[in-house]
């Protein structure tokens, strides 16, 4: 955007502006996006809806879903040729806040079935603003989820390059955040 109102200005033959702004979601919203894995599905109490739990947490990486009833958009990566059911999509922690969607009538995403033997993959979009910077990017996250795998894309000369992969943090990192160390023994807590 600086560069695009530079290049103008240039052409035009004027100073360029003085910018000064937060614009957050409307410049780089587009930028980010998360892939889960649905790992767990549920029946729900509604009949023919079910609940899709992924991978991860929603509260933990999506945390403006929750907090402040912010929209991605959702779709799933594969499985397009299989019948859509109604779902629910919910994280992996025991909080009753970690869903997309809460309990609203008629508050509920369409993704492909999942039988026996068959994964699916949805895609959250729209992720760029404020989600890993208000989670804790490489901290110690609720339930003690690690940091997930990270990859930017970008393109150059009409090709698409993968430029940067981050690993999934491991547990020792976490207990390290926690400052838990091999050597703390738990005995000197205990009750005498």
């Amino acid at each position: 955007m600086v560069k695009k109102i530079l290049t103008i200005s240039k052409k035009q033959s004027v100073a360029p502006p003085t910018l000064v702004g937060e614009h957050g979601r409307y410049t780089v919203n587009d930028h980010g996006f998360s892939i889960f894995k649905i790992d767990l599905v549920k029946a729900a109490k509604q009949g023919n809806t079910f609940w899709y739990l992924i991978n991860s947490s929603l509260m933990n990486f999506l945390p403006d879903s929750w907090a402040l009833g912010q929209n991605f958009i959702i779709l799933p990566l594969n499985g397009w040729d299989r019948p859509f059911v109604k779902t629910r999509l919910g994280g992996i922690t025991c909080d009753p806040d970690d869903t997309y969607y809460k309990s609203e009538k008629d508050n509920f995403l369409y993704m492909p079935s999942i039988s026996e033997g068959e994964d699916l993959y949805v895609g959250i979009f729209g992720t760029g603003a404020y989600q890993d910077m208000i989670s804790g990017v490489g901290g110690v996250h609720h339930c003690l989820l690690p940091e997930g795998n990270e990859l930017i894309i970008y393109k150059k000369n009409h090709k698409l390059f993968f430029d940067k992969i981050t690993r999934l943090q491991p547990p020792e990192q976490v207990l390290k955040i926690l400052d838990y160390h091999r050597h703390h023994r738990l005995t000197r807590y205990k009750n005498k």
